[in-house]
């Protein structure tokens, strides 16, 4: 019963971020982050010691933005960042140096 909760969670997140990405102007405000966020419910996966991170004010804003878009959409539910388990990619481009 839990494995299928896990894949019920991983099917509604897709669904989220592909509603989410549809709407122009709510992604406007995310700017150019490449955002992805799966909402897991607690039951169904194995407990995480949350490490407190320190996040830099533009990421918190865009967490901010995606709670109250959640919330919004799923009223009576409570998020939990579990940012130690998070990913960051960062792509730069640099000029060749002659």
């Amino acid at each position: 019963m839990k494995l299928e909760g896990m894949f019920k969670d991983m099917e509604i997140s897709r669904e989220i971020m592909m509603n989410l990405k549809q709407n122009s102007r709510l992604m406007e405000k995310i700017g150019p982050l490449d955002l992805n966020v799966s909402v897991l419910t607690d039951g169904y996966w194995p407990d995480y010691r949350n490490i407190p991170i320190h996040i830099p004010e533009s990421l918190l804003t865009v967490e901010n933005f995606f709670k109250d878009y959640y919330l919004s959409n799923h009223s009576g539910r409570k998020l939990t960042w579990l940012s130690s388990l998070c990913q960051c990619v960062i792509k730069a481009d640099f000029p060749k140096v002659c």
